[in-house]
This record gives structure tokens, sequence and C-alpha cells, in this order.
């Protein structure tokens, strides 16, 4: 009696088998997990609530429990009366009288939902393993970029470099010196042979606008003066030849 108050009671659908495999008893949960009710079930085979599939296990399993064995955990899909195979975990175990085996008992748990939330995790992890492979396809491509920039900017500037080296060993073997002033910010650059020119090592002052007219020759200074002035005002190119003096006193 409490056995049966107990099975009645339980989420899980509990049975029992004799010595021929037919049902001798079921509890109501088979109508919620297979569509069955417990009336319906009584005196009928086991092996006919079974899948194809899963067929041969479940008898090489009755065999073996009328051994004496007992077998846990058991993934097993049930026939419903709508015609679904309803995923379940199947416990079964001897039923014994006075040292014998007379029957087996079994407690059977729907794992639908229990399927559905796996199948739900696996879609998550596929999910993310998509947008993390999505994602390193991007960052690759976007590291291939970069290399080609870098690689690009690192030429562009080796060949300003070379350009420069030219124009320097160009300006030494012709002797002629390049210099810029910006006038906003008096600012000056002079080339290595601009320096030369004018009698002093490259680097060895930091070049003005006042260093190159304190060069200037007496004579050649105010006309240099008044044509750098009127370029200034006009927004125009100037070329005029003057004479330089040197720190050594050579013009």
């Amino acid at each position: 009696q409490k056995f049966r108050l107990l099975a009645e009671s339980a989420v899980d659908m509990i049975y029992r088998l004799n010595e021929q495999g037919q049902l001798t008893y079921v509890s109501p949960a088979s109508a919620g997990i297979i569509g069955y009710a417990p009336q319906e079930m009584i005196g009928s085979h086991f092996s006919e609530y079974f899948s194809a599939a899963d067929l041969s296990l479940v008898v090489k399993t009755f065999t073996g429990i009328m051994a004496g064995e007992t077998v846990s955990s058991l993934q097993l899909s049930l026939a419903a009366k709508d015609g679904r195979l309803v995923p379940t975990e199947v416990n079964v175990g001897p039923i014994c009288e006075d040292g014998v085996v007379v029957g087996i008992y079994g407690i059977v748990r729907d794992m639908t939902e229990h399927k559905q939330m796996e199948a739900m995790v696996r879609q998550s992890h596929a999910e993310l393993e998509r947008r993390v492979l999505a994602r390193t396809e991007e960052l690759a491509a976007a590291n291939v970029l970069l290399q080609a920039e870098v690689t690009e900017r690192l030429q562009a500037e080796a060949a300003l470099a070379k350009k420069e080296r030219d124009l320097l060993t160009a300006q030494a073997q012709a002797h002629l010196g390049s210099w810029s002033w910006n006038i906003k910010t008096g600012a000056n650059v002079w080339s290595d042979e601009n320096y030369r020119i004018f009698g002093l090592e490259p680097g060895s002052i930091e070049p003005s606008y006042e260093a190159f007219t304190g060069a200037l020759y007496g004579g050649d200074r105010e006309r240099v003066l008044r044509a750098a002035q009127a370029a200034i005002e006009a927004g125009a190119h100037y070329d005029i030849e003057c004479r330089i003096v040197r720190p050594s006193g050579e013009i």
C-alpha cells in the first residue's frame, strides 16, 4: 500500500513486469509521459512501448535483470500513443521473493525538457563559436590590411629617406645648399651643404633668418633685404645674387 501511494504521486512513471515481460502495474504518470493511461498498459508486453532502434537493447537488459542484474540511467526512447518518440532515462532492477527473481521494477523519467535544454545549449555554443570564428576572421583580415599599410608606410619612409640622402649627396657634389623659413613661426631649416656654404659645420648653430642676414656682405645687405621684403608682401618668389662673409672672413 505504501509503495502504491508513493508510486501514484510520483512525477516519474513506475512500473512492474512479471517473468514474461507483461506489465502488472503502471503508475498514473504514464499518461503524462507517453499518453497511455495505466489501465491501457496493464497486461501488455513491455516491448510494445520502446522504439525499434532500442528494442534489442531493452530485450537484452530484460534478460540480464531476470538473471539478477540492476541497470541504471539507460537512455531509451519510448513510443507515445500519438506516435512521438519520447526521450527517457530508465532505471530497472529485479524483484525477488525468497532469493528468486519473480519480476522487474522500473522507473522512467521524461527527459524531453532536458534534451531540449541540451539542444539549446549546443545551439548557443555553436552560435558563440560561429561569432568567435567570424570575429577572428575579421581581425585576421584587419591585421593583414594593417600589415600592408605598415609595410607601405615603411617603404614610403625608406624611399623618402633615400631621396633625402640623394639630395644631400647631390647638393654636396654641386655645392648647392637649401633652406626654408616659416615666416609665421620663425622656424628655419638648413641643409648640411647650406651650413658648409656659410663656412659652418652642419648643426653647429641654430639656423635663423638673422643668421642668414648677419652673414650678408655689407654692400649687398640692403638690396637683399628689400628683395626679400618685396617677395613677402607680394607672396612671390625672388631670385638674387649676393655675397656672404664666412666666419673666417672669406667673402
